[in-house]
């Protein structure tokens, strides 16, 4: 025997129905199991939802610890290239613009420029060094002259390979050629004497010859 949860009317046996007022406890309790899976489902979904916040959350804060400490790396590099360029100008200020070579003492002119500038010296006697056995005069009577025995000691150069192109020239058919690098390169270097400049003749003015 069942009565009606709602009116109390009698529901006959085989029925869920209330004939009286229509209440119908099964399919309430149907809507009931159905209302309660989805909010079951809603509060996964949700769930989910959130762990998935966190996931991103989670990787953002990674991505910016990461980038944070790039740029504090970043910064320290650039403080650590200050202080050594402070202290790279500071050792300069003191020791002054001049500086000792085993050429002598010469002066930086530009720093994109890779010409230096000697004092106290002969660019005549320099520059003749250049000129055939001439740079003998300088190696034996003038001492004291760094600037000129430097242009002298690439003249020797210069002469020491005159002599192996005669040699070839009369050997090969291509002495010409190399007398003519060879007179390019004595203008060089006589330009190189007359202008102040201490810079050797390319590829044969770094050879060790004494």
């Amino acid at each position: 025997m069942a009565y009606c949860e709602k009116c109390g009317a009698y529901i006959p046996d085989g029925q869920s129905k209330c004939l009286a007022c229509g209440f119908d406890g099964v399919e309430e309790e149907r809507r009931a199991a159905q209302a309660a899976r989805q909010q079951e489902d809603q509060r996964a979904q949700a769930e989910q939802r959130r762990r998935e916040r966190q996931e991103i959350n989670k990787k953002w804060a990674e991505s910016e610890q990461q980038h944070r400490r790039n740029m504090e790396e970043l910064e320290r590099r650039r403080k650590e290239a200050e202080e050594k360029a402070k202290k790279e100008a500071e050792q300069k200020n003191k020791a002054g613009d001049w500086q000792k070579t085993e050429y002598g003492s010469f002066r930086f002119t530009d720093g994109n420029d890779r010409s230096r500038t000697s004092a106290g010296h002969n660019k005549l006697l320099a520059a003749l060094s250049y000129v055939n056995i001439l740079f003998l005069i300088p190696l034996l009577f003038v001492q004291d002259d760094e600037f000129a025995r430097f242009h002298a000691k690439q003249g020797a150069r210069l002469f020491v390979c005159y002599a192996i192109a005669r040699i070839l020239g009369a050997i090969f058919s291509i002495g010409w050629l190399v007398n003519i690098l060879l007179v390019i390169m004595m203008i060089l270097g006589i330009k190189n004497a007359l202008n102040d400049k201490w810079e050797p003749l390319p590829y044969i003015g770094k050879f060790k010859l004494f």
